[in-house]
């Protein structure tokens, strides 16, 4: 191995002899030229030949392969990296993959697996370093700027960027090494691609196999779609390899590279890219009642992705053309706030192909359903219910569904009025102006809905709403449910029946009677909801699943803890206040949810039940002015947005807090709340 370095000190001292002999050349006597010259002419010959040496040794330096090298794991196991991926380039039905946004020398970088089956030790490189060299592996993300020292000959770069995927040759055993990606919707003119090399080819190519599953990701589960033998990766220059997968058109695919070399060196993947064509249009098909009868509403106005139609005399509407929505990351947990250890259930509410609709009407408040989700290509069928205006004071719950289950029922839970606690529903509709001052208003039993509750006063305490699937059959979950809570102002909350869950009841929401506060709950459960103070968490085990595309979900629970399931449990064992973050994807595009303070973990004398009701804010939802009030001295009261930034703060050191919203739009917004005893997160409404 040429040490250029060496080179260019030993040329350098040859230059300043040369330039030496020169000199006394044309200052010496005569009788030295002769001498002097011949010098000159051997120190110019050297020069040349030690110039020709470190040209070449240039351009070998350019193109040299470090030799294998074996060596002891360091302690750290690849197995126990968790990467997230940050960011991915998305286009229609493309899914690509570059490398780029994990983590250098991470083993594990979800959505893809890594699965090392020969679970041997891997070969290093020589006079190098760098996190996981030498660990049983399966493939890392490399990125040979960052070893030690940086690696810069041509043979080790990238194909893009500045990282990509390789695998080490297991040490005295064939690779069985593979790199699985996440589910992947084959549609129509469907193909995958990506650029393979080998390293070097001293120690022979590197070979590989590509496979497809149509069921899971579990190595045994795949076919080879490269026939029997092997292909192999040339080691001069990088080369893309094309692959036609429209026989699995209509399906959801993995496929994979599975390393097969025989004691090569390091085999690199780079720039992946699945390719499918989805279906262009959507329509959708509905009836719109008044909430408070059922009866068809004429001369509605429904729009939808800026497409709008008037319903007919018999309150039909129907609109088609509708563009491919968006992927819409969300979800709920229950409970959000407790003592420490805190068991929290988080539920999955994401949506697909996600669009915005909304109904208005004269005489009725404004209906607006963000979440409604259109099967690409296929046509769904949305009942909306539009609620007559309330008075000051009022909260009306819209339930609708579709065709099945024929009769899904309203149910409410009050605090105690007058000595007494009430249950409103079927059986007993309540009234409107005696104890519970609340009514079923719409009772329906033949599908779609509406199905109306509204409380016409609120009193001091909590209420709860929930729905019963009366029919059993089939799940809730199928139901596509979706419930619209209205105050005096419009629509404050919509809730879409979640995605998962085993058992007839879904508890919908909490109330605040005070205050107005609306506490989303949102999970399926077997048994029916008791009253406030029961605040076991709902079972969720060998739950029942709705069809869905998404296929990738990465939860952050602000703890350092995350999970890849759908609807994890979690366990907070310290106290504070976490931020929660899913992100979700459907094998085409990602989308992720950030919901800041979300979860409050304190003592049991610090997050009571009692103790939370020693915080208000009202009104509820507020205009111009909100007011906090409290049992104890208010220290400082900060403002966030829903998406984390810090947008005001005061300084109160008083009971009570009065701060201008005025200069904020409309929408929703978090307090976070520090008192004398403790911290407090609370949501409100600016309208």
């Amino acid at each position: 191995m040429i040490n250029l370095q060496l080179l260019v000190r030993i040329l350098k001292v040859f230059w300043l002899l040369l330039q030496k002999n020169i000199s006394i050349w044309h200052t010496g006597a005569k009788q030295e030229i002769s001498y002097i010259w011949m010098l000159k002419s051997c120190k110019m010959r050297c020069f040349r030949f030690l110039l020709l040496c470190a040209v070449i040794a240039g351009i070998k330096a350019s193109a040299q392969t470090y030799m294998r090298n074996g060596g002891n794991p360091e302690p750290s196991a690849i197995e126990g990296q968790h990467t997230a991926k940050e960011s991915v380039q998305i286009l229609s039905g493309v899914f690509e993959e570059g490398f780029e946004a994990y983590d250098d020398f991470a083993g594990s970088f979800p959505q893809w697996t890594t699965i090392d089956i020969d679970g041997r030790p891997t070969w290093g490189i020589e006079s190098i370093t760098f996190p996981n060299q030498y660990s049983p592996m399966s493939f890392i993300i490399f990125n040979p700027s960052a070893t030690n020292p940086p690696m810069v000959n041509s043979a080790i770069q990238p194909e893009e960027g500045s990282k990509f995927a390789a695998c080490f040759s297991a040490n005295a055993m064939r690779n069985d090494d593979w790199l699985i990606s996440p589910p992947l919707q084959a549609v129509a003119n469907t193909s995958v691609s990506f650029y393979v090399k080998s390293y070097t080819s001293q120690y022979g190519l590197e070979r590989y196999r590509v496979g497809i599953s149509t069921t899971d990701n579990e190595p045994s589960s795949f076919t080879f779609i490269t026939g029997p033998n092997y292909l192999t990766a040339p080691a001069d220059e990088w080369q893309m390899k094309t692959f036609d997968l429209n026989e699995f058109n209509g399906q959801t695919i993995y496929v994979a590279i599975n390393c097969i070399s025989d004691q090569a060196f390091i085999f690199m993947v780079d720039e992946f890219r699945f390719s499918t064509t989805l279906p262009e249009f959507s329509s959708i098909t509905g009836l719109v009642t008044d909430a408070t009868n059922g009866e068809p509403i004429e001369g509605a106005e429904v729009c939808i992705s800026g497409i709008c139609t008037i319903t007919d005399e018999d309150g039909n509407y129907s609109i088609d053309q509708i563009p491919q929505g968006s992927l819409d990351a969300d979800f709920v947990a229950y409970p959000a706030f407790g003592s420490a250890p805190l068991e929290v259930q988080f539920s999955d509410q994401s949506t697909e192909n996600t669009h915005s609709v909304s109904c208005e009407r004269d005489g009725y408040l404004t209906y607006t359903n963000s979440q409604v989700s259109l099967l690409q290509g296929g046509s769904l069928s949305l009942n909306i219910s539009l609620s007559p205006t309330l008075q000051e004071g009022n909260l009306r719950f819209v339930l609708n569904w579709g065709p099945v289950p024929s009769d899904l029922d309203s149910h409410l839970l009050t605090p105690e009025i007058e000595g007494t606690g009430y249950h409103v529903y079927y059986d007993d509709e309540g009234s409107i102006s005696t104890a519970p001052f609340a009514l079923l208003d719409y009772d329906i039993t033949t599908g779609y809905g509406p199905e109306t509750m509204t409380i016409y006063q609120l009193k001091s305490g909590f209420y709860r709403y929930y729905v019963q699937n009366f029919s059993e059959s089939p799940p809730i979950l199928q139901s596509r449910a979706v419930v619209q809570i209205y105050g005096v102002d419009g629509l404050l909350e919509t809730v879409q029946v979640p995605g998962s869950g085993i058992g007839n009841y879904w508890h919908v929401c909490d109330i605040n009677g005070e205050t107005g506060e609306i506490l989303l709950v949102n999970v399926i459960q077997e048994d029916a909801p008791y009253g406030f103070l029961k605040t076991n968490v709902p079972k969720t085990s060998s739950s029942v699943q709705e069809e869905t595309h998404i296929n990738f979900w990465l939860w952050d629970f602000g703890d350092g803890n995350i999970s890849n399931q759908r609807n994890p449990v979690h366990t907070y064992s310290q106290t504070g206040n976490f931020t929660v973050s899913l992100t979700v994807g459907n094998g085409v595009t990602l989308s992720q949810k950030v919901k800041p303070l979300y979860i409050q973990v304190g003592t049991q004398s610090n997050l009571s039940v009692g103790r939370e009701d020693l915080i208000h804010i009202y009104p509820v939802p507020a205009r111009e002015l909100l007011k906090v009030k409290s049992g104890y001295r208010i220290l400082k009261v900060e403002i966030f947005s829903m998406s984390g930034h810090l947008l005001d703060a005061l300084v109160p050191n008083d009971s009570e807090a009065l701060i201008d919203i005025s200069i904020f739009t409309n929408g929703i917004y978090l307090l976070q709340i520090n008192t004398s005893e403790g911290n407090f997160i609370r949501k409100f409404n600016k309208i």
